[in-house]
């Protein structure tokens, strides 16, 4: 019987930043320092992913209970002794008297054969159950993490976008300082620069936090 194992999507979003963060320390060598791209992520989570290997042993292990699915019990070695003394003076002999006797043999049981093309069936079906889950697993994998890419990959492109609104607030101070020096702007404005910094900094924390 092979049992279907369902993880959740956030489960499964979990792993792979486990995954990442593995990635991440092999990145920090020089030699292999670089960006993943989105081909190298999927192929990367597809070949590694806990999840994939669970459903590909899953599947080995339905294709090994199915060899033995429909066979034949296996023989079996029957030892038996009768009329052992065990007690009297011919306690523990096997020659002293004449009515110890040893037998030994082999059976087989041969249970019905409906029930063993049943048992291959359903053996049968367990493997189609294991690999359609392990075809499913891999898609979800693929799936999740290309999303993951995804949204990275726009996380940083508006990280990137924040710095540049930042380093030109520089600007805008300086056109505010000189507009307060020469009476074109009321003593507020100059205030402003500083709060759009500070929207963009805590903007800023939030985007760095999720990528």
């Amino acid at each position: 019987m092979i049992s279907m194992i369902m993880m959740p999507r956030r489960a499964v979003r979990r792993l792979l930043l486990s995954i990442g963060a593995t990635l991440a320390s092999a990145w920090a060598v020089p030699v292999s320092a670089g960006p993943l791209t989105y081909e190298q992520a999927v192929r990367l989570a597809a070949a590694n992913a806990p999840s994939l290997k669970a459903r590909a042993a899953a599947t080995a292990g339905a294709r090994s209970s199915a060899v033995a699915a429909d066979r034949l019990p296996d023989p079996t070695l029957d030892l038996g002794l009768q009329n052992f003394p065990v007690s009297g003076p011919n306690a523990g002999s096997f020659t002293r008297d004449d009515f110890t006797m040893a037998t030994i043999g082999f059976s087989q049981t041969f249970p019905n054969l409906a029930k063993r093309h049943a048992r291959a069936a359903r053996a049968a079906a367990d493997i189609g159950i294991a690999e359609a889950g392990e075809l499913v697993e891999g898609r979800n994998v693929r799936l999740e993490t290309a999303l993951a890419w995804v949204d990275l990959y726009y996380g940083e492109r508006r990280l990137r976008q924040l710095d540049l609104l930042d380093a030109s607030l520089d600007d805008l101070q300086k056109t505010v300082t000189a507009r307060l020096a020469s009476g074109s702007a009321r003593p507020s404005q100059a205030l402003e620069p500083d709060q759009l910094r500070a929207a963009i900094a805590d903007r800023r924390a939030e985007m760095a936090a999720v990528v």
